[in-house]
């Protein structure tokens, strides 16, 4: 089986704004979820240090052709907790690299357009799967931030992951040179 490789091409951030306040705004490399906490620390992986706000630094609105390269990441996560704060007002954006398409945001007060990316929707639940330990508290089944990390496995096999893409190539470039050796190899890198 052939991964789809993006051949070193990342989204690009060409332009985003923000037309309010927020306190807190962020973007995530999304390598990998903690289904025991909800929230920004329930996703594992560096944040971007270019697009970040915390109440601190409440000046920077606008950023432009940034290339969301600071991370190997499937999915990215932009994050915006309003200020003052209501839930129905913060922003959420999950996207993946896809070559030559564009995202357009127009929502909850953000705007922008994002190259090489599309948006992977978040489903809202009222409940979490009845096993989660987390399923009757509102701060884990309401949070969306959770609710894409209780998706994030299936996602990851939906599209693949940059760590299976990498083991893949590596079998094909030792299978080119001697065939007994991918075999083995196979075992131990999987």
């Amino acid at each position: 089986m052939k991964w789809i490789d993006n051949n070193d091409i990342y989204p690009i951030l060409k332009e985003l704004d923000l037309n309010r306040k927020f306190r807190y705004f962020w973007l995530k490399y999304v390598t990998n979820v903690n289904l025991k906490r909800h929230c920004a620390p329930g996703l594992t992986g560096p944040y971007d240090k270019r697009i970040s706000i915390y109440q601190s630094r409440q000046d920077q609105s606008h950023w432009e052709d940034i290339t969301l390269d600071q991370g190997e990441s499937d999915f990215y996560y932009i994050c915006g907790v309003a200020t003052p704060y209501k839930w129905d007002e913060n922003f959420h954006c999950v996207l993946r690299c896809v070559p030559g398409e564009t995202l357009l945001l127009n929502e909850q007060s953000v705007t922008g357009t994002i190259e090489n990316a599309v948006r992977v929707p978040i489903h809202e639940m009222d409940r979490i799967n009845s096993t989660n330990p987390h399923k009757d508290d509102p701060k884990y089944y309401t949070c969306r931030n959770y609710q894409f990390a209780v998706e994030f496995d299936n996602l990851t096999l939906k599209y693949g992951s940059k760590r299976k893409r990498f083991v893949q190539r590596k079998l094909e470039q030792i299978e080119r040179k001697n065939p007994t050796k991918a075999t083995e190899t196979q075992i131990t890198l999987l």
